[in-house]
């Protein structure tokens, strides 16, 4: 890869945070704070997709190979990440009749053909069947809880390290069903999110009183200042990734954060589902994610638009997709009941690997003249 950042970090991590060098293809060192895995109720948060998996995998296999035969697709000419022409791209495998192809530059993965911007934007206005995760009712406080408090820590930690004082304003882009925006406000924070799916937005207000913002991040609305953007799982839903990251860099000041989750190529999850890969219901969803980052391709994209790297976060659920995937091919019902039990233990040795499915990285502007 010719656009390549390099990483040092310690072959045997034993805390659940440690130093980590970054280079970037100049050779400049960021020093960044790693922290590693997040603890779980994973069966009680994927507990409608437990209960029928099989049902699940139908739905959504239906429901893309529908739509990959269609003519609502249209190729990827250049890479999303570092708009390298695809032309050199490598295919890689498919799910659901799309083609997963990784780009020789930064090593970004995408689908192509994939959805057009307008089939993606009516997808998540109006489809309640990828809302439904985000809008579970049962698990909307253990979401809160589990996800959102310990996004909160990491955030509100990393932007005090940096800036010496907390942040007061916090804009979360994608919201979903608001969980982060609420975790935010039990924080004490004022914040907001952006959500243009209608069903999670009548979730938020339903649930959580929140009156999420019904607007496009990358036009010129105004969002005001924040302290703080967070992308939660968003940028690899869109076509054009780099327009989120530049509307980032327009909207946040020198004394601001980004933080940006990402589903991760290099990771257990991805070769599970290699092999695996007709009962994909997460992850490799080449509905849901359309872009699948490599790390160098992830702080590749953001560096291109004046941010430096601070703070990264390694963490995942690739022992529940093992576990599940191993379960609907023994025949045994019982299976995954008898094995979840493994799940923290395998998943703690994973994300302190630097082989969890997702990956969290916080970034500043860049100080001017450097």
């Amino acid at each position: 890869m010719t656009s390549e950042w390099r990483r040092q970090r310690a072959l045997c991590v034993d805390d659940d945070h440690a130093i980590e060098n970054w280079f970037n293809p100049g050779g400049e060192k960021f020093e960044l704070l790693a922290k590693y895995g997040n603890p779980l109720d994973i069966v009680g948060l994927k507990s409608n997709i437990v209960a029928d998996f099989k049902g699940q995998i139908d739905s959504i296999r239906e429901s893309r190979i529908a739509l990959y035969q269609s003519d609502r697709v249209e190729s990827v000419r250049k890479c999303p990440a570092c708009e390298v022409s695809s032309d050199q791209a490598k295919y890689q495998f498919s799910v659901y009749d799309a083609r997963y192809n990784q780009c020789q530059n930064c090593g970004h993965v995408f689908v192509s053909p994939q959805p057009t911007a307008q089939a993606m934007d009516a997808f998540y206005a109006k489809s309640t069947d990828y809302s439904s995760t985000y809008t579970d009712i049962p698990s909307a406080m253990l979401r809160v809880a589990q996800i959102g408090a310990p996004r909160v820590q990491w955030v509100t930690e990393t932007f005090e390290r940096r800036f010496g004082r907390k942040p007061e304003h916090v804009l979360d882009v994608g919201a979903g069903g608001g969980h982060f925006v609420r975790a935010c406000r039990d924080a004490g924070l004022r914040a907001e999110g952006v959500e243009i799916s209608a069903p999670s937005r009548q979730f938020a207000h339903d649930h959580f009183g929140i009156e999420l913002i019904n607007q496009d991040f990358t036009t010129d609305f105004d969002f005001g200042q924040p302290d703080v953007i967070t992308f939660w799982g968003v940028i690899e839903h869109v076509t054009l990734p780099a327009s989120f990251v530049e509307a980032a860099a327009r909207r946040i000041g020198n004394d601001g954060l980004v933080a940006a989750a990402v589903p991760r190529w290099n990771c257990l999850d991805t070769g599970t589902q290699s092999f695996f890969n007709d009962s994909v219901v997460r992850h490799l969803d080449p509905l849901g994610h359309i872009n699948c980052f490599s790390d160098n391709s992830l702080v590749h994209l953001f560096s291109r638009f004046g941010f430096d790297p601070v703070a990264v976060w390694y963490f995942g659920m690739d022992a529940y997709e093992l576990l599940m995937q191993c379960g609907l091919r023994s025949g045994d019902p019982e299976f995954f009941d008898r094995m979840k039990v493994a799940i923290p233990t395998l998943q703690a040795a994973i994300d302190k690997a630097a082989l969890s499915d997702e990956i969290a990285l916080a970034v500043t502007l860049r100080a001017h003249g450097d």
